[in-house]
Order: structure tokens, then sequence, then C-alpha cells
């Protein structure tokens, strides 16, 4: 797959998922709201983070290293924009569990730096 199309792919899942997490927004009251849209609520904003963070890195790696295989550049994105997004939806998730402290943050961003330490 040339990375062309999974440029416009990506984008097609981030405009779809932003969609669908702005609509479970807007049409579902937390309060009174069961397990499940909550766990779409967690998927579809973890599918947008990616999706974003993924485009933003990838045009950012493009505009400053043009020299690079563009599909490496395109791994590295995706790699990296999914353990912030895995950081950002676990930091929710502590906080909805009553869970977030400064050392708990911390202990999620430096095992996202340490597996993107192992994986570089």
């Amino acid at each position: 797959m040339s990375v062309k199309i999974y440029f416009f792919g990506l984008t097609l899942v981030s405009l779809l998922s932003w969609f669908c997490f702005g609509t479970i927004l807007f049409f579902f009251n937390p309060q009174k709201a069961v397990w499940f849209i909550f766990f779409l609520f967690y998927l579809t904003l973890f599918l947008a983070l990616v999706s974003s963070l993924t485009l933003i890195g990838f045009s950012l790696r493009r505009l400053y290293n043009r020299k690079e295989v563009a599909f490496y550049q395109m791994s590295d994105a995706f790699r990296q924009g999914f353990l912030l997004a895995l950081v950002f939806i676990g930091s929710l998730i502590l906080q909805r569990i009553g869970w977030l402290h400064w050392w708990s943050l911390l202990i999620l961003a430096g095992g996202a730096g340490l597996i993107e330490y192992l994986l570089h």
C-alpha cells in the first residue's frame, strides 16, 4: 500500500472517529449512560487521537525530514501516536475511577517512554 493511500485512509478514519465521538458527546448523558456508552466513548476518542496524532506526526516529519523514507516516517508516527493516545485514554480512565495522581501519570508516561525506547 502506498503512503498516499494510507494517508487518505487515515484521514477518513480520523474524520469519522471525530464525528462519532462528537455524536456520543452530544446525544448521551454521562450521568445515565451504561457501560457500553462509556466503552464507545473511550474507543472513538482513542481512534480519533491515534489517527489525528499520526497524521500530525507524519506531516511534521515530512516537513522537516524529506530524506527519510516516507513509510518509515509513517510507522514511527503511528507508533508514537498510538502510545500518546494510550497515555491520554489511560489517564482518563484512571481519573474516572479516582486513581489518577501525579505518580500514576508519571508511571503511564514512563511506561510509554520505555516502550518507545525499546521499539525504536
